[in-house]
């Protein structure tokens, strides 16, 4: 039975769908150990005795948080079909920590504490004498070990990903980079049985029925000479979308309703916007009416000139259509500082390409019109920027003092006396945050290789024309990202939201922290024992001041402008005449790490 993700909603407004039958539902997941992993399974039953993996507990991120619909799971053994006996192998445990070979059928780790675990040692021939190498070597990243012990498979198990594509021959036996999810270790010589897991076995489950985007429903056909425009279609009279200058409609849409009145309203200048109606299809056109809409009897021929768009349209591809008034005229612009006045502009309708500058975060372009006083987005609020990328960063409780190359000049050594991070390569794939220095990116992370020992750090960095760099020290405050927010009128709305989790159990405090031009905005302690923070920021206008009012709400009750307070302040001074940096800063402890997992900005002009 695959892994299966139940239904996944679909845009605007599509619904989820029905899993499979036999799928792990939620009321299933509930019910099933806080460990998900067990023994004895019943074959072809999906039960808390089967084995259930979720997918936060493979991501390693059992936060308990809502999964936004998202239920992983694997049973291994349905159809009385027993993964660990027909493609299992013997190995026995060793509790050796340093890289050997850890002898003829046995396998070991480079830890003994299961947070450390990052090396899998396992010799080539297993338990039985039968060549293993060729299966481990055909493994790649997020394939999935598991192993249980033969004498007590009910509490002896674990379950490991693979993290890197790279597995190394040390001639005898093999060296795997791996990431410890769950379970426990075994006994000196236990005995266990051992399989690899491909990706290929973990598929997704049925998607849900996509919901329509917003617009007038209509089918897309390629008919340059407007023959064939029945009933719910529209067509073009070329095949390029930048040579368009006419576009064929039937005033009656799809499911018989009558259109007539609707391109009624269609005058010169205004903008008709049309779009793939599939989510993952960025297919897109933007034209100006140029002239009259010709009534042909059952049919409509619009006049346009071309604006922008990406991707041709397919034949019968289903489609929205939207129109956009603009009586006296509009134009694209590349950032909302290039619109003119809304005052000399009233019904304009302005296509803004980078509304925030902020070409790293993949813009959304945005429409806005003048009401004769400001400038509006249209549809409320829009997306000003948006990341998903889990910087993860680690900070030291001392300063470097001297640096040296290291991995012939790609690496930078570090000489960090007591730095206070746990030795070896715990913290490789974390950054260590750099706050200034000779040939160094201030306020950059540059990611770790290895902690050499209690005073040496190794960072990936290129070692020519690097001095010794200045670090943000534990307790300071981390430049995680910035991005650009543009102008505000008197009616605007700004929201900010970001999550951070840290690893459960940590025992200092953590701080996410926003920042809105040389305000802090938001500023959150986390306390003992969590592992998310999530803060949100919404930002509102008084009328004609520069003054914002803020609200605030959060899982956390550490919340305040600046310094901790219990509630902030209701304004403060925010000069909103010109462009303001957003910031979204970290600050933790010597040796606990924190990772920013996503944030958003939007704004409603």
């Amino acid at each position: 039975m695959p892994l299966s993700t139940g239904g996944a909603g679909g845009g605007g407004g599509g619904g989820g769908g029905t899993p499979p039958a036999g799928s792990v539902t939620n009321a299933m997941l509930a019910a099933a150990s806080a460990n998900s992993l067990l023994g004895n399974p019943t074959p072809g039953v999906v039960s808390p005795t089967n084995i259930l993996i979720t997918e936060n507990q493979i991501a390693g991120r059992e936060t308990g948080e809502n999964l936004q619909g998202l239920n992983l799971w694997y049973n291994l053994y349905t159809d009385n079909h027993n993964l660990f006996a027909t493609q299992g192998n013997l190995f026995s445990f060793s509790t050796g920590i340093i890289d050997n070979d850890p002898g003829v059928g046995k396998f070991k780790f480079n830890s003994a504490t299961l947070g450390s675990i990052n090396k899998l040692w396992i010799d080539d021939t297993d338990y039985k004498a039968n060549g293993f190498a060729t299966k481990l070597n055909a493994s790649t990243t997020s394939d999935v070990i598991l192993y249980r012990s033969t004498a007590n498979p009910n509490t002896v198990f674990g379950t490991l990903v693979i993290t890197s594509s790279s597995i190394i021959n040390k001639t005898g036996y093999r060296e795997a980079s791996v990431s410890f999810k769950a379970g426990i270790l075994p006994a000196d010589l236990e005995l266990c049985e051992i399989v690899l897991l491909p990706v290929g076995h973990i598929v997704a489950g049925f998607t849900g029925t996509q919901g329509d985007k917003a617009g007038i429903r209509s089918t897309f056909i390629t008919d340059l000479n407007n023959t064939n425009v029945t009933a719910g279609k529209i067509a073009f009279n070329n095949a390029s979308l930048g040579l368009v200058t006419e576009i064929y409609v039937n005033e009656t849409g799809q499911g018989s309703i009558d259109l007539t009145t609707w391109y009624d309203t269609m005058t010169v200048k205004g903008y008709i916007y049309l779009s793939s109606n599939t989510n993952s299809d960025i297919s897109q056109a933007i034209y100006q009416i140029s002239g009259d809409v010709i009534d042909t009897g059952a049919k409509r021929t619009i006049p346009v000139t071309y604006l922008a768009g990406t991707n041709n349209f397919s034949n019968n591809e289903e489609i929205v259509v939207n129109y956009v008034p603009g009586e006296t005229g509009s134009a694209v612009y590349t950032q909302l500082s290039d619109v003119p006045s809304p005052a000399t502009n009233n019904n304009m309708v302005a296509i803004v390409r980078n509304p925030g500058n902020n070409a790293s975060f993949n813009p959304v372009p945005w429409s806005v019109f003048s009401n004769g006083t400001i400038w509006r987005t249209l549809n409320g609020l829009a997306m000003l920027g948006h990341f998903n990328d889990g910087v993860k960063y680690i900070q030291t409780a001392t300063q470097p003092s001297a640096i040296a190359s290291a991995n012939a000049g790609a690496s930078v050594s570090l000489t960090v006396t007591g730095h206070g991070l746990t030795t070896g390569t715990t913290w490789a794939g974390y950054n260590l945050p750099v706050a200034s220095g000779t040939g160094w990116t201030a306020n950059t992370g540059y990611p770790i290789e290895t902690v050499t020992d209690a005073n040496t750090i190794v960072v990936t960095a290129a070692f020519a024309g690097k001095g010794t760099p200045v670090l943000k020290l534990a307790n300071e405050d981390i430049i995680v990202h910035q991005i650009t927010s543009p102008w505000l009128n008197t009616q605007s709305l700004v929201r900010i939201s970001a999550v951070m989790t840290v690893p459960s159990g940590n025992i200092n405090v953590k701080r996410l922290k926003v920042r809105y031009g040389t305000q802090e905005i938001y500023n959150y302690n986390l306390g003992v024992g969590a592992s998310v923070i999530g803060t949100r920021a919404q930002i509102g206008l008084n009328n004609n001041t520069n003054n914002t009012e803020t609200q605030m709400w959060s899982a956390g009750s550490a919340s305040g402008v600046g310094t901790i307070t219990t509630s902030p302040p209701a304004k403060y001074n925010i000069d909103n005449s010109i462009y303001q940096t957003i910031e979204f800063r970290m600050m933790g402890a010597v040796n606990e790490p924190m990772t920013l997992e996503s944030w958003d900005v939007q704004i409603c002009l």
